[in-house]
C-alpha cells in the first residue's frame, strides 16, 4: 500500500520538477544542455526509484494475511474500487473486504497461501455475498485457483483474481 501510494507521489513530483524545469528552460538564460541534464537525471532518479518500489511476488508470498489484506485493498482502489470495510478477523461471514463500485456492492475473501487455492474460499465468498447482500463476490489470492474451485466460480458467477491477475504474469507463465 505504502509502496503504491509512494510511486504515485514520487511520480507526480517528477513529472512536475520536469515541467517546471523545461519552461525555466525556455524562459531562462540557462543553456539547454544544462536543463536536459537536470532532467535526465530527474528521469533516471524516477526509474530508479520506481524499480525499487514494485511490489514482487515473493514479497507478496511471505506477507501475514492481515498484510496481505491490506495490500488487497490498494489493490483493488488502485482499480477502481472504493473499499467501504476491512472485516473483522473472526466472525467476518467469508468477507475480508467490503467494496463499492458504481451501484454495486462487492465482498472479497482474500487468500494469501503457499498452495493452489480450493472450493472453500469460493464457499466462503459466497456465503459473504448472502449473508452481507452483495450484489458481487471476488475471491483474491497470490496463487492459483484448483479446478473444482475454478468450475464452483464459474457456476456461482464468483470473480476469481489469482496470482497472474494480481502480478500481471503473461498466460505462458503461469505453472
Amino acid at each position: 500500500m505504502k509502496h503504491t501510494f509512494s510511486f504515485t507521489l514520487i511520480r507526480i513530483l517528477a513529472m512536475e520538477c520536469i515541467i517546471i524545469l523545461l519552461l525555466a528552460a525556455i524562459a531562462s538564460p540557462m543553456p539547454i544542455s544544462l536543463s536536459l541534464a537536470i532532467v535526465a537525471a530527474i528521469i533516471a532518479a524516477l526509474l530508479f526509484l520506481t524499480r525499487n518500489l514494485q511490489i514482487r511476488p515473493g514479497y507478496v508470498d511471505h506477507m501475514s494475511g492481515e498484510k496481505f489484506e491490506r495490500y488487497c485493498r490498494a489493490w483493488f482502489h488502485h482499480h477502481g474500487y472504493f473499499v467501504i470495510r476491512t472485516t473483522q478477523k473472526t466472525k467476518d461471514y467469508g468477507a475480508d473486504l467490503i467494496m463499492r463500485k458504481g451501484l454495486h456492492k462487492i465482498v472479497v475473501q482474500a487468500k494469501r497461501y503457499d498452495r493452489n487455492i480450493g472450493v472453500y474460499a469460493i464457499q466462503q465468498a459466497m456465503a459473504a455475498k448472502a449473508y452481507y447482500n452483495a450484489d458481487k463476490a471476488i475471491v483474491i489470492t497470490n496463487q492459483y485457483f484448483t479446478y473444482s474451485a475454478r468450475k464452483l466460480a464459474e457456476v456461482n458467477d464468483v470473480q476469481l483474481v489469482d496470482r497472474s491477475d494480481l502480478f500481471h504474469i503473461p498466460e505462458s507463465k503461469k505453472d
